[in-house]
């Protein structure tokens, strides 16, 4: 469980180094109580990011972005007047990246 009970309830997760691909659904990766946003990094080994943000925080905007070597993904609630972020960018990358 993601919450401890003695404990504010979490508000968002984020991780890097998902390993995600578009072949594995959202449904596979879901956590109860949390909405996913993701950044796969469809043409590499590793890499990636998720945002799990709890569902009672709407969500207003979301945006998503990969490429040979970075990962951003951005979710904004306008609501809350919170933005959540997750980038990974590997050590190896380039200065221009």
């Amino acid at each position: 469980m993601l919450n401890n009970p003695n404990s504010p309830p979490t508000v968002a997760l984020a991780i890097t180094e998902s390993w995600l691909k578009n072949y594995i659904a959202d449904a596979q990766i879901k956590m109860q109580g949390y909405s996913t946003f993701r950044s796969d990094r469809p043409d590499r080994k590793g890499g990636g990011c998720v945002l799990y943000i709890r569902e009672d925080i709407p969500v207003s905007y979301a945006y998503s972005f990969s490429d040979r070597e970075c990962s951003l993904v951005l979710a904004f609630s306008k609501a809350k007047n919170m933005l959540f972020s997750c980038v990974y960018r590997p050590p190896d990358s380039s200065d221009q990246a």
